[in-house]
């Protein structure tokens, strides 16, 4: 009796461990726990930095004067140009350091450029995508990137016929992406048949980017918590980098998810070609 009760209770064990084997191939593997992400959110104060101010500037300004005299005058402005700062074609926020591969790569945005406006207006695309170039007028149209090289080699114009539309090949190329250290590639875009026909597409290397709207705000998604650095693009060059560090937040609810950074202040330089 004594030699019994050791055997059933190593039999019991036994079908135990056999039953919890069981269960756990019809469970499957355990699934890895998922990493939160954020929603951060801020604010852009610019202002024009006066060394920059140019006799280009100077004469703008002076436009700027006899519009607003004009307008007040002949209730109807006789010249085109804009009184602020034009951040949201102008002012992109990059986020770099983020380590964590996102679930799936970012989509480029869908980009159209109707040939022949009037403002200049930034594109930002994800990197490694070309840019679909659409032609709404009743005429061919040729669309260039000045001094714009690909692989050593000057690109040449694009042409384009009427109510059609055509990949332009201006993404970075492999020789520009190899350098980790660059973030952002800018290049101009212009029409041959209209001078004010002027744009620039930039493309960044982070899938984490937002631009900024014409009151100053952004908004990056899906940004896991850590310590990372948010790089100001203006135009072709980095105007500014702030080290940003986004929390761990508990609790549920609309704005568990959503965390604010400190306003930036940004002095911008007056650019006498876009």
């Amino acid at each position: 009796m004594q030699k019994f009760f050791p055997v059933m209770l190593l039999l019991v064990f036994a079908a135990g461990t056999i039953q919890e084997a069981s269960a756990r191939r019809r469970r499957g593997p355990r699934v890895a726990k998922r990493e939160p992400v954020y929603t951060i959110s801020g604010r852009v104060q610019a202002t024009v930095d006066l060394k920059t101010r140019t006799a280009l500037t100077r004469a703008r300004a002076q436009l700027q004067r006899f519009q607003r005299k004009a307008y007040w005058r002949f209730y109807d402005p006789l010249t085109i140009i804009r009184r602020t700062i034009p951040l949201s074609d102008r002012l992109v926020v990059v986020v770099s350091g983020v380590k964590q591969a996102p679930e799936k790569a970012a989509e480029a945005e869908e980009v159209r450029v109707k040939a022949g406006g009037i403002f200049p207006t930034l594109i930002v695309q994800h990197m490694n995508t070309d840019l679909t170039v659409y032609n709404a007028f009743s005429k061919k149209v040729s669309i260039f990137s000045p001094d714009r090289k690909v692989e050593g080699k000057l690109l040449k114009p694009e042409v384009i016929s009427p109510a059609s539309e055509t990949v332009f090949n201006v993404s970075p190329r492999q020789s520009e992406t190899a350098d980790a250290k660059v973030h952002f590639w800018s290049y101009p875009l212009r029409l041959k048949e209209f001078a004010t026909a002027k744009a620039r597409i930039i493309f960044v290397r982070s899938r984490f980017y937002s631009r900024v709207s014409e009151n100053g705000v952004y908004t990056i998604d899906e940004l896991p918590a850590g310590k990372y650095t948010m790089h100001f693009i203006y135009v072709d060059r980095i105007v500014k980098e702030v080290p940003i560090t986004v929390l761990k937040k508990r609790g549920r609810g609309r704005y568990s998810r959503l965390q604010y950074m400190k306003p930036v202040q940004l002095s911008l330089p007056v650019l006498a070609a876009y």
